[in-house]
């Protein structure tokens, strides 16, 4: 399973903020709901032996690229200093308009940044590749214990071999 990710970080609460700052009190509501969803899976494997379950903190990666990103301590803005951390590489112009709208003349209700890999989110919600590559790399520790420790258990019996038949 997924901890939640830092909800008041994603573009579309940072931008009452001017995409400086995390909406805290919104990434507190997301702490409490990971605190939830881990007690009720350490409840779940109390209960059972057979298939544990397990958390990837998408919460920590998350905020331990917009630490990095933002130089340390996150201060809003990314280490260049040239553009706030949070604010995405699409945004919309018209106030219904997402990314990829166009009026009824075809025209683009939204600008792009110059480069999306200098970016962490893509749109309000959603990381650029770069972003998820940033995240991912971040859960791959945890990931790759996660492998170990179910080969040990064997959680994923093997496939038979195919027979070959000779004549």
């Amino acid at each position: 399973m997924l901890t939640m990710q830092p909800l008041g970080c994603l573009p579309n609460k940072a931008k009452t903020l001017s995409y400086e700052k995390c909406d805290k009190p919104l990434n507190n509501d997301t702490i409490f709901h990971n605190t939830l969803l881990q007690k009720a899976v350490q409840r779940l494997n109390s209960e059972t032996t057979d298939s544990p379950f397990y958390i990837l903190d998408l919460y920590g990666a998350f905020m331990s690229v917009i630490n990095k990103q933002g130089g340390g301590d996150y201060s809003g803005i990314d280490k260049t200093g040239s553009a706030p951390l949070l604010k995405p590489c699409c945004t919309p112009t018209a106030r219904k308009a997402l990314c990829g709208s166009v009026d009824a003349n075809g025209v683009k209700l939204y600008t792009l940044c110059e480069n999306p890999n200098d970016s962490l989110f893509w749109d309000l919600y959603h990381p650029t590749q770069s972003g998820w590559q940033e995240i991912s790399s971040t859960l791959k520790p945890s990931f790759d214990e996660l492998m170990i420790h179910n080969n040990h258990l064997n959680i994923y019996p093997r496939r038979p071999s195919a027979s070959v038949a000779t004549t």
